[in-house]
């Protein structure tokens, strides 16, 4: 299976436009040309195109109050196969009209809600963390999938450690992320 995430979905509209982005006719609207596809996955273009929307993950993203507002419908449409939620854009859209961020209550409040609702509806979720502490957490709390931090936020760590241990430099100053 090979999966693709589309971008985040506010309105159920929405979503159904990105699921049918992902599949193959008759299902959806994705495009069949090229045969950069099957050569992919060592199969024929028959084989590839009758079994593709069987393998293909629709990841919808949650990551607004007006997302989550239409959430239950929206995770209940058939093909979406997970929930991702990214919680830095979450909380940048849950900001005021003036800039005001939401408190961390009212922002984890919005995450549990997410996650109410993917278990009422039967919907993975799953979501982006900074620590391991945190994926522990949320793997108790219910979570499904979890992305623990990026490649750049490791690269940076370590080089700020080696450069430490070194004592060339206050490893502060080195870079941030």
């Amino acid at each position: 299976a090979h999966g693709i995430v589309v971008p985040m979905v506010n309105t159920v509209e929405q979503a159904k436009i990105a699921i049918a982005a992902t599949k193959y006719p008759p299902v959806g609207n994705r495009s069949v040309g090229g045969g950069l596809h099957s050569m992919n996955y060592d199969a024929t273009p028959g084989d590839y195109f009758k079994h593709a929307n069987d393998e293909v993950l629709c990841i919808l993203q949650s990551e607004s109050p007006e997302g989550v507002e239409n959430a239950e419908e929206i995770y209940s449409l058939p093909g979406v196969d997970a929930i991702f939620v990214g919680p830095h854009d979450l909380k940048f859209n849950m900001r005021s009209a003036d800039g005001t961020d939401p408190t961390p209550e009212e922002h984890e409040a919005m995450l549990q809600r997410i996650l109410s609702i993917g278990k009422k509806v039967g919907t993975p979720v799953g979501l982006h963390v900074l620590s391991t502490d945190d994926v522990k957490r949320r793997i108790e709390e219910g979570w499904q999938f979890i992305a623990l931090a990026s490649e750049l936020k490791f690269m940076t760590s370590e080089a700020q450690r080696c450069v430490s241990e070194l004592g060339l430099k206050k490893a502060d100053d080195l870079a941030r992320y």
